[in-house]
């Protein structure tokens, strides 16, 4: 019998990140909207931009860093700045540097292939306008351990449309602040049904904040329907779960949390009212490390 505790927190409706909605953490909230809305609001100060870097790298994934402006809130005079042409690295403190390459505007990344990075030991990362020489660097973040699947399963008898995944993880070796996670579909010759974005390892879409807490063992529940509709060939059932579990170092998780608040209030991670954590120098945004694992799972 499926503890209903943890079917609830792993639902999708207890919205993207965080599963700490208790009555202590909503007085939190109520006491960040009273200082959101304490912000004195002045229409024609001017907009003042400054360079804002989200970014995160695991062994499985290689790296990724949004860097952009932030926005002028409504009303605020104001045009946002074209992004400069920016170095983007991760440096090692045994001297290892690896150097991003853009994919688009604003969006950097070096795949898994060329990143290599070392347990116990610490990285960086450094963000250098290469005209103006303004550099950005973040605090040093060191690699979590890698997750263990205890166990992976699939319930397929309670709904002929959804399939109940369920992910049991193995107790860490080490403090471990924050998890996400993403259970993906498969057809039958293994291809995605849905598209993977790199770029969720630091925007994820589902995350479970662990605070001081420890665990001998954790459980990740959640819904999947079993079908989806192709325009080429009709409605598609997979024949296949991939369960990815993600174990993200303190900075990701500090980030994540607060972001969710922030959320909460309509706001996003290029407009913030309310500060939130930051581990930049001189800036606004995040850099941590992340380690994951796979798991797949066929169905009958």
């Amino acid at each position: 019998m499926i503890d209903v505790h943890k079917k609830q927190l792993m639902m999708k409706n207890i919205c993207s990140f965080i599963s700490l909605l208790i009555s202590g953490f909503a007085l939190i909230l109520m006491s960040g909207c009273e200082q959101s809305r304490a912000i004195p609001f002045q229409p024609d100060k001017e907009y003042e931009p400054h360079l804002m870097i989200f970014g995160g790298a695991g062994p499985h994934t290689g790296a990724r860093v949004i860097v952009g402006y932030n926005r002028p809130f409504y009303e605020m005079p104001g045009v946002v700045p074209p992004i400069p042409d920016l170095s983007v690295i991760i440096k090692g403190e045994t001297g290892d540097q690896f150097i991003l390459r853009e994919d688009s505007v604003g969006y950097y990344s070096l795949p898994e292939e060329e990143l290599v990075l070392i347990p116990d030991v610490k990285y960086y990362l450094k963000v250098e306008n290469t005209k103006s020489k303004e550099v950005y660097l973040s605090s040093k973040v060191m690699l979590p351990e890698k997750p263990k699947i205890l166990e992976f399963s699939a319930d397929e008898t309670m709904s002929d449309r959804v399939v109940l995944a369920k992910v049991t993880l193995e107790e860490p070796s080490q403090f471990i602040p924050g998890i996400a996670y993403h259970f993906y579909r498969l057809d039958s010759i293994g291809h995605d049904m849905d598209k993977r974005d790199p770029y969720r390892k630091i925007i994820p879409e589902y995350f479970s904040f662990k605070g001081e807490g420890q665990w001998t063992s954790l459980d990740f529940i959640q819904w999947i329907n079993n079908d989806t509709w192709s325009e080429e060939t009709g409605e598609v059932r997979m024949s296949y779960i991939e369960a990815e579990v993600i174990y993200v170092s303190e900075e990701l998780a500090r980030f994540f949390f607060e972001q969710r608040e922030s959320d909460f209030f309509g706001e996003d991670i290029f407009q913030p009212v309310r500060p939130i954590y930051s581990n930049i120098s001189g800036n606004h945004g995040i850099f941590g490390l992340f380690n994951e694992t796979t798991a797949r799972i066929e169905l009958e």
